[in-house]
């Protein structure tokens, strides 16, 4: 029965909207994007009721689309009779008015409608109920309902109601406000409020003055729009509790409060359930007033702990005495009378966690990065000094002699003299209790993929290999319920040299990522850039013939990161000077080499963490300043050589003390080409 223009017959709506029946009405629409172009005013609207039914089609970015009534800046549904009018998936717009009338008992029903730019919305003596998702906006002078039985009625249920209009009323109507959440964005006028398992929000603490709030069963209130405000009202009715979240100014001692001319109370309170803290303080202690001689008494908080603002954290107390919320700064020395402004301590515990997110990733996800970049670097050298130096010494020489008969080993080509392609696969989680820090859970993961060339000599005795590698390297940050995602790469290279049973490296990478935070106050990315040299040196002490190795080892490295400045989700800027880290580690691996050619082994370490911590302020508040503690590591690995060309490899490590967790690598190598030269050869080139 949908309409899109006028015909012979005249406007449809029309007739619907004059048609005398005892039957209900119906204008129905076939699809959301029906448009029905109203031609004239559709006049008075017969007694009965009459259902104007569209449809909705959700989409994904909320606006849901609608079939629509365009009014053409006519006059809608006149409500002279007793007429029920219900508006069910429809949207309506470039009406003159939408809904007058004069009939106390006429009543208009919305259901997950939109009424919007409209020069005037709705104007009636008898009731408005407003369910379901539906927004009412830019009509004029919103709804007004004229008569002292009138009720507006707003249900959304599990649902959403969007009011961005003014309601008024006279004295002795109503305005019901049962289930659901409900967006007020305008004054609300000369209506008696009743709340009932409402959340409600406003956009503006004093959108309610002047009205009688009665709270008839437990109601959520919600003031915290990031302006301090007061809410004053004639009169205030608890018949069952009411939690309300509030804006907090720290800096100016002052916060959201609710007032009245008279309270009658009972033994209900108002809970404060939620503080949005707008700024920051560097005192000690704070008292803010929040509730009057009347209402003091029945005050509550369930912030057991503390509030956050969004540099600092604070210890929260409500005195029933004064009525004020009392801010204490945790980690701040009490004044005294021989140091009334004592300095913070500048502790973790000081802070909002949320603020912290540089440092944390600069620590877990750039400097450790950059460590399991100098763990993999190494790849030649860790796979090749594995093996016994009568080994080494004939893959050197290009098999010019024959040793298994001498050592009883299991010996298979010249692999790792030869050029080779590596492939790593890494994966590690750590608990990390940073110093001055919060515990975070670090997982890691990522492959490296390397390339060799083929071993060369060089001056005073000395082989060499030269390695390129590039790695994928993610990690995941959680702390305090805060969380870090990181994403990004490395590319590096390699030089290493032995002579007999002693061996070199060094290796310089630089890498960047980008972190993808998530706070409070919602998402935060910053990017990062990583660079770091390391060297690598150690012997072989061999027992039984190169059966069994203890092969000692230092690595040193030295890493740079630098955290991009920012300004996170709560507009604190966010400073960050490079990350400059020192690490010594010394490492003793236990070797094995079979007779069917496995080569297990046992690795320990140390690492000690030197210069390494963060420099990090917020707006201009120093924050802590970071620090991984020294922690050891202990583990298995084996390796084995298959067919001619191919060797496998892989290894687990625990870790304890400042890092605690798990390790794990495995992979192999590919050699390629030919054989590698003799000596002789080689001294030709």
């Amino acid at each position: 029965m949908v309409k899109k223009a006028t015909g012979n017959l005249g406007d449809t709506l029309t007739l619907i909207n004059q048609y005398q029946t005892s039957d209900e009405r119906n204008f129905n629409f076939d699809t959301s994007g029906d448009v029905y172009e109203v031609s004239s005013d559709l006049g008075t609207t017969s007694e009965g009721t009459l259902n104007i039914n569209g449809v909705l089609a959700p989409v994904p970015d909320g606006n849901n689309e609608r079939s629509t009534i365009n009014g053409n800046n006519h006059s809608l549904f006149r409500l002279d009779n007793e007429t029920t009018l219900n508006m069910n998936n429809i949207k309506i717009t470039g009406a003159n008015n939408v809904v007058t009338g004069t009939n106390k008992d006429a009543v208009v029903n919305i259901n997950n409608s939109e009424i919007s730019n409209n020069a005037e919305g709705i104007t009636t003596a008898g009731s408005v109920n407003i369910s379901g998702n539906s927004i009412i906006e830019n009509n004029g002078s919103g709804i007004t309902v004229t008569s002292d039985s009138s009720v507006i009625t707003l249900d959304a249920a599990d649902a959403e109601i969007t009011l961005r209009d003014r309601l008024t009323g006279v004295a002795g109507a109503r305005l019901n406000i049962n289930r659901g959440t409900v967006n007020f964005e305008q004054k609300i006028s000369a209506l008696d409020v009743m709340m009932e398992q409402a959340n409600v929000n406003v956009v503006s603490d004093d959108l309610f003055d002047g009205n009688n709030m009665t709270v008839n069963s437990a109601s959520n209130l919600n003031m915290a729009n990031n302006a301090v405000g007061t809410m004053h009202l004639n009169n205030f009715t608890l018949n069952d509790n009411l939690n309300m979240s509030v804006d907090v100014d720290l800096a100016n001692k002052s916060m959201d409060r609710l007032t009245a001319d008279s309270y009658n109370l009972g033994d209900n309170n108002v809970n404060v359930s939620n503080m949005n803290l707008l700024t920051s303080t560097d005192r000690y202690k704070t008292d803010i007033l929040f509730a009057d001689e009347g209402l003091r008494n029945n005050v509550t908080t369930s912030i057991s702990e503390v509030a956050y603002s969004p540099i600092y954290k604070y210890n929260v107390a409500y005195e029933k005495d004064t009525g004020n919320f009392t801010f204490t700064r945790p980690g701040v020395v009490p004044p005294t009378s021989d140091n009334p402004n004592p300095v913070p301590d500048n502790s973790y515990n000081s802070y909002n966690p949320a603020v912290m997110a540089s440092p944390v990733a600069s620590q877990l996800g750039g400097y450790m990065a950059m460590l399991d970049t100098y763990n993999n670097a190494f790849t030649h050298m860790d796979m090749y000094m594995l093996k016994s130096s009568t080994i080494r010494l004939a893959e050197q020489k290009g098999n010019q002699y024959a040793i298994t008969d001498t050592t009883g080993l299991s010996y298979k080509s010249n692999e790792m003299n030869s050029k080779g392609i590596w492939v790593k696969p890494f994966a590690a989680y750590d608990s990390v209790g940073l110093k001055n820090g919060p515990k975070v859970d670090n997982f890691s993961y990522g492959t490296f993929i390397g390339g060799d060339t083929e071993m060369f000599k060089t001056k005073g005795g000395f082989y060499g290999v030269v390695s390129l590698y590039i790695a994928y390297q993610g990690s995941h940050q959680s702390y305090s319920g805060n969380s870090i995602y990181q994403n990004g790469g490395t590319l590096g290279g390699t030089a290493t040299f032995y002579k007999g049973n002693f061996f070199t490296g060094l290796t310089a990478g630089v890498g960047m990522n980008v972190a993808d935070a998530s706070t409070m106050y919602g998402s935060e990315n910053f990017p990062m850039l990583m660079a770091g040299v390391a060297n690598k040196t150690g012997y072989n002490f061999e027992f039984k013939d190169g059966r069994f190795i203890i092969q000692p080892n230092l690595m040193l490295s030295y890493t740079f990161v630098n955290a991009f400045d920012y300004t996170n989700g709560a507009g604190v800027k966010i400073n960050s000077d490079p990350l400059h880290a020192l690490q010594i580690t010394p490492n003793v691996k236990f070797i094995m080499n079979t007779k069917n050619g496995w080569q297990p082994y046992a690795a320990f370490g140390m690492h000690w963490n030197i210069m390494d911590e963060t420099n990090v302020t917020a707006n201009t508040a120093y924050l802590p300043e970071l620090s991984v503690k020294p922690y050891f590591s202990y583990g298995l690995g084996i390796q084995r050589v298959f067919g001619d060309r191919f060797t496998a490899y892989g290894q687990i490590m625990l870790r304890n003390g400042g890092r605690n967790g798990i390790a794990a690598t495995f992979g192999g190598r590919y050699m390629f080409g030919h054989e590698t030269k003799t000596d002789e050869e080689a001294e030709k080139i």
